[in-house]
């Protein structure tokens, strides 16, 4: 993704047959997921060769733009993205997103670094194998593998 494009070329994929749009400064190509949006093509037809930020934040959580980073073919020229993407076992920077303990600044008598460093490995661990393997488990309706059981064990 280090193609940059101008606000004038997205604008001219503004159709089903060649549908971009902008989605903090990213330049999304979604003309083939059109068929495949759960809220339908009209929605998409409606916010191409627009920035459409708004519209999707008004409805959509950013893991949304994680789960089909594949759609995005560059950025706006001269722009940067606001929204940063999480990396495995990031804390959350949404205010009361994460239990207060977590945080560095805050200081308990009952949570060390210890408990800090457990629970990054947890999440760093479910975020690589677990939450991948669980979303296609549950598209294709079949079970988890042993590899990941006896990777849990």
């Amino acid at each position: 993704m280090t193609e940059t494009y101008s606000r004038d070329e997205v604008a001219k994929n503004n159709n089903e047959e060649s549908l971009w749009c902008i989605v903090d400064h990213r330049v999304y190509d979604l003309t083939d997921f059109i068929d495949a949006h759960p809220g339908g093509s009209v929605v998409l037809t409606q916010v191409a060769g627009t920035d459409a930020t708004t519209a999707f934040y008004n409805l959509h959580r950013h893991e949304v733009l994680q789960k089909y980073s594949s759609l995005c073919i560059g950025t706006i020229e001269g722009e940067t993205p606001e929204v940063i993407d999480q990396n495995p076992g990031d804390l959350s920077v949404v205010p009361y997103g994460e239990p207060i303990w977590l945080r560095k600044e805050y200081k308990s008598p009952y949570y060390g670094e210890s408990h800090r460093r457990l629970q990054k490995a947890m999440r760093i661990f479910t975020d690589k194998y677990i939450t991948p393997e669980a979303q296609q488990k549950e598209k294709d309706g079949t079970y988890i593998s042993q590899e990941l059981i006896d990777r849990m064990a």
